[in-house]
């Protein structure tokens, strides 16, 4: 069990404290800008932080909780001292509470500035309107489900083959990830981490993780050959899904990961500053238990 003390404005009381067994493994999380509840009365409120102060969030909740309001969803940013927020959407089916009244109670919570309310599409339909667009490091992004990943995948094979399908990906594939390690590279100066190695692992595998592509470490390494392996990669679980629902576009083995061996190689290239190719010795897709990538210098160089 670790124990640790955090203060900022999700800090419940001034004596609280949150334990975390390490030992568990959390699930998914299912990221809730918009909800889907059919029949329900639902709000959303975009709180503004004047002051960060420990309590601001347990007083927000106190307010719901004395007029039995339940919160469905709440999360915060923190993006420079005077921009900090905090976003939650509350279900208000069967309450009488005059909204403006609600409001009013928040504001006089010391340290919220301007409290923007956030109204439902229709009956039983909210989004977050208000954190538009959505950035991640400060960068406009989109989210890609494996729906949409998977129709990429079919479309282009039954369009282009296999072979330029997977070529295709690839080389997509480097040119992003170039581009995404020289934030990693970035975040490593700032964190005084100089070895590339240590960049791989410490900065690339989390940030590789943190933006869902999978989970990514290096095993060893031996002379300039780097083996990395994978689990939970998005594009090859893409491919084995297709594979299962038997639409006839990808066989088994006909098709590997591409995009994301790419982005693997991009970055890890960026990142040792020449280029290096990798082998995927192991492949989730054909039915391997992970994936398996040996990196080695190309024969270009860069």
């Amino acid at each position: 069990m670790y124990e640790f003390r955090y203060k900022s404005l999700f800090y419940f009381h001034e004596t609280s404290h949150v334990v975390i067994n390490l030992k568990n493994k959390c699930g998914p999380h299912d990221y809730k800008n918009f909800i889907v509840m059919p029949g329900r009365d639902l709000c959303g409120f975009n709180f503004e932080i004047a002051e960060d102060r420990p309590g601001i969030l347990a007083e927000i909740s106190s307010i719901l909780r004395e007029h039995d309001i339940s919160i469905l969803y709440i999360y915060g940013t923190y993006m420079e001292e005077d921009s900090s927020r905090i976003v939650t959407m509350v279900d208000m089916t069967g309450k009488d509470v005059d909204l403006e009244e609600l409001t009013s109670a928040f504001k006089g919570i010391k340290g919220i500035g301007h409290i923007e309310v956030i109204e439902p599409v229709t009956k039983g339909f909210i989004f977050d309107k208000t954190s538009f667009p959505l950035t991640v490091m400060g960068e406009r992004v989109v989210f890609l489900r494996k729906s949409a990943f998977k129709e990429l995948i079919s479309g282009l094979v039954e369009s282009m083959g296999h072979q330029a399908t997977s070529g295709l990906l690839y080389q997509i594939g480097v040119r992003m990830g170039r581009g995404l390690a020289k934030k990693h590279k970035e975040i490593a100066k700032d964190l005084g981490i100089e070895d590339p190695i240590e960049v791989l692992k410490k900065i690339s595998g989390s940030l590789f993780q943190s933006l869902g592509f999978g989970k990514a470490e290096v095993i060893d390494r031996e002379g300039d050959s780097i083996r990395v392996r994978k689990y939970n990669c998005i594009e090859c679980e893409a491919i084995a899904e297709i594979i299962e629902e038997g639409h006839g576009t990808i066989k088994k083995g006909s098709l590997r990961c591409g995009l994301i061996r790419g982005i693997m190689d991009g970055v890890v290239s960026e990142v040792m500053g020449k280029g290096y190719a990798s082998t995927e010795e192991k492949c989730t897709a054909i039915g391997d238990e992970y994936c398996e990538l040996v990196f080695r210098p190309s024969k270009g160089g860069r």
